[in-house]
């Protein structure tokens, strides 16, 4: 692999309160999510879309990083 691919992950109630409590920058993650296309219309009148990957399963691959 290159380079790493980013994505914007969103999570809700419990799931959400589990990450902000103990994932930090570096843990390694599997997450599981469910894929949700947008689509949306700007002051300019152009089209845009967007898919929002919302959280479903958090799984921690190893021993969290140290520091």
């Amino acid at each position: 692999v290159d380079s790493p691919d980013w994505h914007r992950v969103t999570a809700f109630g419990k799931d959400a309160e589990y990450i902000a409590k103990y994932a930090h920058k570096g843990d390694p993650l599997a997450v599981e999510c469910a894929i949700r296309p947008g689509k949306w219309t700007d002051k300019d009148n152009a089209t845009h879309f967007d898919v929002t990957l919302v959280v479903e399963r958090i799984l921690w691959l190893g021993p969290k990083k140290q520091g």
